[in-house]
């Protein structure tokens, strides 16, 4: 029997507060997501490039999980406390009939423990469909799905998504039980007497909506104007600002509903006044929450749109132009190949002549290498100041003697890549540098304006183009400031040295047969065998995913566990200022108010409650999301702004549809609050 009358306990807690019981099966699928992430193939394949970053990874999974656990505790403790006070009564019936306190305590256990099974059998199984979906959707865009893709339980996901949601539900509900257990059946039966609040006079409400709203104009222009890096005291300015104006702001928005209400209630008619009295109130007695759940909400939109920025800004960074850069003398490198029969694979090898020119100062020579940027940085210096020029000018210092690329080395590589060679004019040289260290627009703004470097007392113009084509296969050779040379400069400057890397690209009928990353693959075993030191396309192909994957994947975990914990927060509150205020919906439909009309101002009510609340995270996150774009992303990335707009749209549809559904949740449940009460049928 008693058993029997947990399970339905449980049935019709879970018909009665399916937001609630909905919001803890998306933190399940979002908690196992999350964590079984270490057995997804994206996460396999980067170990085996990235081994080291992916141990840290998996400790900042763990530290992002337990901050989510904190989160759920929250939202489970004030969803379940209104849950309970609704079913005071209930509990003061049970111990007036005879029921012990440790049975009643016993009672809410069990319903508990039932309804998190319930959570569970049914959030595993969409989050194990959920996350192969996600796997699989990651390799098809990443391309290593023909390496092989199986389907992978994983069970620490589930170890630990149980453990920690049975945990955070178990220790909520026994505090909860426990002020529950130990009041008397008078004090449980009885109608809770109203709540003294200290109301502010109007004038003070008007200061806070003032403050506030000069605060938050403060953080913005601080984010907007200073957070141009990342800046500690900046940073902590930014967010003193932005959270106690949020706060202030939230307190003294009641002033403008009342200013609103008064200047409109002699026009309008029917329940209008009683509405807006409704929302004053409500978010006067409330403001510390709704400001909190804006600032979840705002926390979520920039969490989304980082992550989303993040996947963008590193899709292209990887550019494929060479396979494999193997540091060996030709005769290793053609012995390599005929002995582990590797000729099938290859499309082409050839040396990258490469070198610094102060390397010709260790020549052995008295001759001083006269160099002199000063050519360039003149025209750089009529540029709009910018933080391009910034850092630009930075590098090209008296003393930076650039590297030196060989013309031939460079054209073998544009070749393998399916580009056309470049051709040098007398006198002529390119610029060059690795992807990310300078703005590609402003260096090609710079070059229209016909630069040029001296060497050895001899002008060279800079060529047209700027190139940042990786001429190895990874970071063997990271160069901020090279110039692409003649052959015979080349030789002139540094001699005839034998540079000790070899680049190595795939045969294109293997590529086209078994796709880049098995062919890919497949060659680095067999030179795993060579006793070589070679580096692959594969590692900055996984450094790329490492980023992407941390960068974005963990972002949007957490926006989506804010949005919908902040979400839940608000739709509680506005369910439990209606329960504690339902004797005045039922003064209106006695006083001959339809039921409908009432209905309708529910509606209003709620709407305007989310719209206040979403409203001012919508307004903030339009400045942290600018903010966040300037500091996050290098100067390479930021060409992608040109997505900020698409961004910023499929995040508004997206929280456009999270807010319907819960405000048509929000809805049914004050449709069935006001609909409950003992009044004869009006409307």
């Amino acid at each position: 029997m008693f058993f029997k009358h947990i399970f339905k306990n449980a049935k019709k807690s879970r018909k009665e507060n399916g937001l609630y019981f909905g919001s803890l099966i998306v933190a399940i699928v979002s908690f196992y997501v999350l964590l079984s992430l270490e057995d997804q193939d994206v996460i396999s394949f980067l170990r085996t490039m990235e081994s080291d970053a992916i141990q840290k990874l998996m400790i900042l999974i763990k530290l992002v999980y337990v901050l989510s656990l904190f989160f759920l505790f929250f939202l489970i403790y004030f969803s379940s406390r209104y849950h309970l006070e609704r079913r005071k009564k209930e509990f003061g019936m049970y111990q007036m009939l005879g029921m012990r306190r440790g049975k009643i305590f016993g009672l809410l256990m069990g319903e508990t423990i039932y309804n998190s099974l319930i959570s569970l059998l049914i959030g595993i199984p969409i989050a194990l469909f959920l996350t192969e979906l996600i796997s699989l959707a990651t390799i098809k865009i990443i391309g290593i799905g023909i390496i092989g893709h199986q389907f992978k339980f994983s069970y620490t996901g589930i170890i630990g998504t149980v453990i920690g949601f049975l945990l955070v539900q178990i220790i909520a509900m026994i505090l909860l039980s426990i002020s529950i257990s130990k009041k008397e059946p008078l004090d449980l039966i009885k109608k809770d007497s109203s709540k003294k609040q200290i109301i502010s006079s109007e004038k003070s409400r008007w200061i806070y909506l003032i403050i506030g709203v000069i605060l938050l104009i403060i953080a913005y222009l601080v984010a907007i104007l200073l957070l141009k890096s990342l800046n500690l005291v900046v940073a902590i300015i930014v967010l003193v600002t932005g959270i106690t104006g949020t706060f202030m702001f939230f307190k003294g928005i009641s002033a403008l509903i009342g200013n609103t209400l008064n200047k409109r209630s002699e026009k309008s008619s029917g329940l209008f006044t009683f509405t807006m009295r409704q929302i004053q109130e409500n978010i006067f007695f409330e403001s510390n929450t709704l400001a909190f759940s804006s600032l979840l909400v705002l926390l979520s939109m920039i969490c989304i749109a980082f992550g989303a920025s993040v996947a963008i800004s590193n899709q292209d960074n990887t550019n494929r132009t060479v396979d494999f850069s193997i540091t060996a003398s030709e005769e290793e490198i053609k012995e390599t190949i005929n002995t582990l029969d590797l000729n099938s694979y290859v499309e082409n090898y050839y040396p990258v002549y490469l070198d610094s020119m102060r390397a010709s100062l260790n020549s052995g020579d008295n001759e001083v290498l006269e160099f002199s940027w000063e050519g360039f940085r003149q025209k750089i210096e009529k540029m709009p100041e910018s933080k391009s020029k910034k850092i630009i000018l930075q590098y090209l210092t008296t003393d930076n003697y650039p590297y030196i690329i060989s013309l031939e080395s460079f054209n073998k590589m544009r070749e393998a890549s399916g580009k056309e060679n470049l051709i040098l004019e007398n006198n002529e040289v390119a610029f060059y540098s690795n992807s990310g260290f300078y703005s590609e627009d402003f260096i090609n703004e710079v070059l229209k304006e016909n630069p040029y470097i001296i060497i050895q007392g001899e002008k060279y113009d800079l060529a047209k183009e700027y190139y940042i084509d990786n001429i190895v296969a990874d970071r063997a050779i990271t160069l901020s400031n090279a110039l692409i040379v003649s052959d015979d400069l080349y030789k002139n400057l540094i001699g005839n040295t034998d540079y000790p890397i070899w680049n190595l690209n795939i045969n294109n009928n293997l590529v086209e047969e078994k796709g880049l990353m098995q062919a890919i693959s497949e060659v680095n075993e067999i030179l795993s065998e060579s006793g070589l030191q070679y580096e692959s396309y594969l590692q900055g192909m996984g450094r790329n995913l490492f980023y992407i994957v941390t960068g974005s994947y963990l972002t949007l975990y957490l926006g989506i566990i804010f949005l919908i914990i902040g979400n839940t927060m608000i739709g509680i509150k506005f369910l439990i200022q209606l329960s504690s205020t339902k004797e005045r919906y039922e003064i209106l439909l006695k006083l001959g108010a339809e039921k409908s009309e009432v209905f309708k101002s529910a509606k209003s009510q709620v709407r305007i409650f989310f719209g206040l609340v979403i409203g001012a995270s919508l307004i903030s996150s339009i400045f942290g999301i600018w903010a966040m774009f300037n500091s996050f992303l290098n100067e390479e990335s930021k060409k992608l702004l040109v997505y900020i707009g698409p961004i910023a749209s499929v995040i508004i549809i997206m929280l456009v549809i999270v807010e319907l559904i819960y405000i048509k949740i929000i809805d049914r449940t004050s449709y069935k609050e006001i609909n409950s009460l003992n009044v004869f049928d009006r409307g």
